[in-house]
């Protein structure tokens, strides 16, 4: 039986991917507690008497474009270091280190569908740093030899996502009775179902490939954030305005474009999106589970 472990499974992705692989139904996964601060080395002590060979550390923990408003040295530090430690531990077990990375390391002026070989030049200061923990998860790979597979996640989107983020934001205006403010109305975003999300991380975890792969994940569909507030709207029953404005916040970092070719995770992780947007849109009405 292989072994995976999780940083960051108490975060909204984290909880929904440990649920996942502590249900997994082939029973062909433990999955072991790891805990701790990821800048730390530490940190990641457990892996080096329990993991070998076969097992997989998903490294969810890191800091998201909030914290760099907050503290952007502490916020860079979380991404940088923790990839760092991350990769160091699974090179010294010969495990797989599987690392979630964001579809903001690609400039916001692509069009059509955006693959792994695009153009990478990431505009924010968190898209920047999550490149630099592709480079750094990549390097230990080729140095030491350990199997790395990085997810380039695009919209996530799902129950009790936050506010920082596109729907969550809609979703908690709606609750509010209050117009939404938005930079781009007319921007198109490539919306992937947390459910989906969670998949994607179990396929990479369960898979055999050896080397060091990138894949995006994301639904290979584009919709206009306008839509997508219109059909959120209707899932409520309730009215939603939308204010262009200059001044509201940015949700995603991207520009007017995102959507993934994900043929690659396709052909390789043997994964595909099962919830269509107008399907799963309604649980962003739903509340955090609180966890």
């Amino acid at each position: 039986m292989r072994k995976a472990a999780i940083t960051g499974g108490q975060g909204w992705i984290g909880r929904r991917v440990t649920a996942l692989l502590a249900s997994e139904p082939s029973g062909e996964v433990k999955l072991l507690p790891l805990a701790g601060d990821v800048r730390r080395s530490e940190s990641f002590t457990p892996l080096l008497a329990r993991f070998g060979p076969g097992d997989a550390l998903i490294h969810l923990a890191g800091a998201l474009p909030r914290h760099f408003a907050e503290d952007p040295q502490a916020a860079e530090a979380v991404n940088r270091e923790g990839a760092r430690h991350a990769a160091e531990a699974c090179g010294r077990v010969g495990a797989a280190l599987i690392l979630a990375s964001t579809a903001n390391v690609y400039p916001p002026h692509l069009v059509g569908k955006i693959d792994e070989t695009a153009l990478i030049a990431p505009r924010s200061p968190y898209g920047q740093s999550k490149r630099q923990a592709e480079e750094i998860a990549l390097e230990a790979g080729e140095r030491l030899g350990m199997p790395v597979r990085i997810l380039r996640l695009f919209n996530p989107y799902g129950p009790g996502q936050g506010e920082e983020m596109l729907l969550g934001y809609l979703a908690a205006c709606l609750r509010r009775g209050v117009a939404a403010e938005l930079r781009t109305p007319m921007a198109a975003r490539d919306f992937l179902h947390l459910d989906d999300v969670a998949r994607a991380f179990l396929a990479a975890a369960l898979t055999d490939l050896p080397g060091r792969e990138v894949f995006n994940i994301g639904s290979g569909r584009a919709i206009r954030v306008r839509q997508a507030a219109e059909w959120l709207a209707q899932a409520a029953g309730a009215p939603l305005t939308l204010k262009q404005t200059a001044d509201a916040p940015e949700q995603g970092g991207e520009g007017d474009w995102s959507c993934a070719d994900i043929r690659r995770a396709r052909d390789l992780l043997g994964w595909n999106p099962l919830i269509p947007f107008e399907q799963g849109v309604a649980s962003c009405l739903e509340p955090s589970s609180g966890v």
